[in-house]
């Protein structure tokens, strides 16, 4: 269920992706950045799923 919800968001960031390229402002590139952030920080039960958010986070 975890990766699931986490692969939902991850398309919705995604999509505010999109949005900032279609109309780059500081608008759509805060999105953009507070929902990585968001994610990256998220705390699951599922330990794969956890490193792998983890591992995003050094990017």
């Amino acid at each position: 269920m975890a990766q699931k919800w986490c692969r939902t968001w991850l398309w919705a960031i995604y999509d505010d992706l999109k949005a900032f390229k279609a109309e780059p402002s500081e608008e759509n590139a805060m999105k953009v950045q507070l929902g990585f952030l968001a994610l990256i920080q998220t705390r699951t039960n599922c330990s794969a799923l956890q490193q792998a958010l983890s591992s995003l986070a050094v990017i």
